[in-house]
């Protein structure tokens, strides 16, 4: 798996830009395409319930699926602080496409202090958007 860090300075096209990733770089120079995509999954014990097959069935609650902005990180960090409910389960995707070559972000494995509450999961939400923001400074 190949986890993208974060850049620590942008380039503006004067000179070559290369994006650090873990195991070396990207030359953006000679990328056409920069796409990103993010899924968060949430769901409780209490969401993983029997069908009427008596098969289990977990109702999760999706934050966000689609393309890292502004926007959608906002949108699901709101819905993180305003829900009473604590998850206890997560599907946590996210990256940043360039051209044919995916770069996988932070999962829940890499919040800081772990996620035993909804504010870890927001944490994450962060650092992917902060990761978004870092390729989209260099452009």
């Amino acid at each position: 798996m190949i986890i993208g860090i974060l850049a620590l300075a942008g380039c503006k096209k004067s000179t070559a830009c290369w994006y650090p990733i873990e195991g070396g770089h990207i030359n953006l120079d000679n990328v056409t395409r920069i796409s990103s995509e993010a899924q968060l999954l949430l769901w409780a014990d209490e969401d993983i319930v029997k069908n009427e097959w008596g098969l289990k069935e977990i109702n999760k609650d999706t934050l966000i699926d689609g393309v890292i902005t502004e926007s959608n990180i906002e949108k699901a960090i709101a819905r993180l602080k305003s829900t009473t409910k604590n998850y206890s389960h997560a599907n946590a995707n996210a990256a940043i496409i360039f051209d044919n070559f995916t770069v996988k972000l932070q999962d829940t494995d890499d919040i800081p202090g772990g996620w035993s509450d909804n504010k870890g999961l927001v944490k994450l939400l962060q650092m992917w958007l902060d990761a978004k923001k870092d390729v989209d400074s260099m452009l």
